[in-house]
């Protein structure tokens, strides 16, 4: 739908059970997280098919 009204479609973030990770596996989740929102600008969007 996003690319269909012209948005680019970027990879999803998934983090699965985020409840039950301890805190330095969650610190380290979120670092990456805060890595890739330093270089977003910078992704190349995702290939979601023709329509």
């Amino acid at each position: 739908m996003l690319q269909f009204t012209g948005f680019d479609v970027l990879a999803p973030q998934i983090v699965y059970a985020p409840a039950r990770q301890t805190d330095v596996v969650r610190q380290r989740i979120l670092n990456g997280f805060l890595q890739r929102l330093r270089t977003i600008e910078r992704e190349l969007p995702i290939a979601v098919g023709q329509y």
